[in-house]
């Protein structure tokens, strides 16, 4: 049950992603081919209803040997991952995601105003002919 339940789950996630793809290409080529990317859209929008099916049948077998307790436990436990599962972004960052060091440029530490006097150089006197 586990390796073709797992299968399934890889091919139809490997169709979204071929069909976005493809989808992505189209788009790209040529914008004027209304009718290929409507066709691209569809087999995208085939390929996402066929992933969400199998997904909903591989949580229905998990669910159906849980009991009741460990089905909320189960739940719960996947709502507090969901955050860390973003994959575009969120506001929640999980653990290992650092941030770019562009991102980090608001948590520079505070200078005090004592250390920005330090800091400052000094200029020179220039010569005077």
């Amino acid at each position: 049950m586990r390796s073709s339940a797992r299968d399934s789950l890889r091919s139809a996630r490997a169709q979204v992603i071929i069909a976005r793809e493809s989808l992505n290409a189209a788009i790209l080529a040529n914008a004027e081919n209304i009718a290929d990317i409507q066709t691209k859209a569809t087999n995208l929008a085939n390929a996402l209803s066929t992933s969400t099916v199998q997904m909903a049948l591989h949580r229905a077998k998990i669910n159906a040997v849980l009991t009741p307790e460990q089905r909320v436990a189960l739940y719960k436990a996947i709502r507090r991952m969901r955050p860390w599962n973003r994959r575009r972004g969120g506001a929640e960052r999980g653990p290992g995601q650092q941030q770019r060091r562009w991102q980090r440029q608001d948590q520079l530490p505070q200078q005090t105003p004592a250390a920005r006097k330090i800091a400052k150089p000094q200029l020179l006197p220039t010569a005077k002919d």
